[in-house]
Formats: C-alpha cells, structure tokens, sequence
C-alpha cells in the first residue's frame, strides 16, 4: 500500500492508507482527511474492511467509489485463495 500511495502522490492524486502498521497518530490524519473528503483514494487492509470502527468511518464520510482489490491474495496463496 504504501508504495502505490506513493506513486499516486508523486503525480498529484491526493491518496493514503490506512493498516495496521500505522501509528495512532498517522491513522487519525488519514481517517480525518478522508472524513474531510480530501482524499481521492483510500486504501484499506482487507482485515480492516468490516470493523465497527471502519464502518463508522465509512458512515461518517462521503464515498464516491468503493473497489476491493483481492490481487494480493491470489499471488501469496494462489487462485483458490478462498477455499484456504
């Protein structure tokens, strides 16, 4: 994530991202920056996705488009990444 929020940055789409890794701190930048809707793209961990907390974000905010990229599944446990 961090690295195609970094791309996206670098040619001027307003991006970031929100997992586990992130301290509180940068976590609540993020979260108020989408609720601000300064954000044109918000990437989530999947682990994330259906927590009280993000669905309260997502009730708080306006979303234009919501994707759920499962790539990262398929290439770490392969096409049948759902049966595991």
């Amino acid at each position: 994530m961090q690295d195609q929020v970094s791309a996206l940055t670098a040619i001027g789409v307003r991006a970031a991202y929100l997992n586990l890794a992130f301290t509180t701190e940068k976590a609540t930048i993020a979260e108020r920056a989408f609720e601000r809707a300064e954000l044109q793209l918000l990437y989530v961990a999947p682990e994330r996705l259906l927590t009280g907390w993000f669905l309260e974000l997502l009730a708080r905010s306006r979303v234009g488009l919501f994707a759920i990229d499962e790539a990262y599944c398929m290439s770490q446990w392969g096409y049948d990444f759902r049966c595991k």
